[in-house]
């Protein structure tokens, strides 16, 4: 049917499917692109070519890890946040107001580095009540990277707020807050913080070792 209207994007789409049943990424991906070069614009297309890309570039990924290609996995795993980073921007200009979508591309370029431009992310996407925490709590992580712990703390104090105790979200915005008072060198707050976590989960990452030290 594709061969008799090679000019069809249902077609391909359909072609698409029936090779990924068969467990061939690759060739589902080609009918997408050639799909996608007659459907421009559409969100839908434009999310499933970014989730399939990426699962071929993990793919090659996990190939090279397998033959200890150290240096292949290392440009594959480049290639790939840049890809993600790409995609996600492509379907954020599709749908400028997805607060979701913003928070998503916010978190690959903090992953990848380009850490000004997750917190611009960030900063928009914290408007959107639904996605407000999340935000606050990404905005707290990219200001400490950055070095900027004043900043850091008031948005993690902010996302902590209403956060249920025991939850594996508060418990990393409680250590978090407690490594800033150790540099801080507020020795009080900084056990108050871990004692916090202690409380509920004497084994979460070191926070046994850190209150036996103070």
């Amino acid at each position: 049917r594709v061969s008799e209207d090679s000019s069809n994007p249902d077609l391909m789409i359909e072609m698409a499917d029936v090779h990924e049943k068969l467990k061939d990424p690759e060739a589902a991906l080609d009918m997408l692109e050639r799909a996608a070069d007659y459907r421009k614009g559409s969100f839908d297309l434009v999310r499933r070519l970014g989730g399939l890309k990426a699962k071929v570039l993990k793919r090659k990924l996990s190939r090279a890890d397998r033959d200890g290609d150290a240096e292949g996995a290392g440009r594959i795993e480049e290639e790939l946040r840049a890809f993600q980073a790409e995609n996600a921007r492509n379907l954020l200009g599709l749908r400028p107001g997805d607060a979701g979508l913003r928070l998503q591309l916010g978190k690959l370029l903090l992953r990848s580095g380009a850490i000004d431009e997750a917190l611009a992310e960030f900063q928009k996407a914290v408007e959107d009540p639904r996605q407000k925490a999340d935000a606050l709590f990404y905005l707290g992580q990219a200001f400490q990277k950055k070095g900027f712990l004043d900043l850091s703390r008031k948005n993690f104090e902010r996302a902590l707020e209403g956060a249920p105790a025991g939850d594996e979200r508060t418990k990393e915005i409680l250590y978090n807050l407690g490594e800033i008072a150790e540099a801080e060198g507020e020795g009080e707050l900084a056990r108050s913080c871990y004692s916090r976590i202690f409380e509920v989960d004497i084994g979460y990452r070191d926070v046994a070792a850190k209150m036996e030290r103070f």
